[in-house]
């Protein structure tokens, strides 16, 4: 039986009549009693582990990214984004409101994919540009 136990970081673990019990492959297998538990789930062990990955875990360098907003053609709002109706665009991600103009409502509100080249505000297309920094509008594939 030990062959067959391979230790989880998430397990479920039931007890009946003074054994312990492991579900595998929607069956109860029974694994031993309190001895068991202390020799393959010791706490103090598992704490060790878990300070060891916390303690030596190095940060990885900051993602670059670049917006490609010459390239981009066709935006629209985020999935996680809705335009309000008081010239505001919630983003779900940030739990925040972000202001639009008038116009960039106006233009949500009317088209859900934004045609950029047939924008020819500088006001707008500078909006939009600052809009799909945030994550806020997307390209349209």
């Amino acid at each position: 039986m030990k062959n067959l136990l391979k230790k989880r970081i998430l397990f479920v673990l039931h007890y009946n009549q003074e054994k312990y019990m492991l579900s595998r492959n929607f069956s109860l297998q029974e694994v031993g009693d309190i001895d068991w538990i202390k020799k393959n789930y010791n706490f103090e062990k598992m704490l060790r582990g878990y300070e060891a990955i916390l303690v030596n875990a190095r940060p990885l360098p900051k993602l670059s990214v670049i917006y490609q907003t010459t390239q981009t053609s066709r935006v629209k709002v985020a999935p996680w984004c809705y335009v309000t109706k008081s010239n505001k665009i919630y983003n779900d991600y940030l739990y925040a409101y972000t202001k639009i103009s008038k116009q960039m409502r106006d233009l949500l509100k009317k088209d859900k994919i934004l045609q950029l080249k047939q924008i020819s505000s500088s006001n707008l297309l500078k909006e939009i540009k600052k809009l799909m920094k945030q994550g806020i509008l997307v390209p349209e594939n």
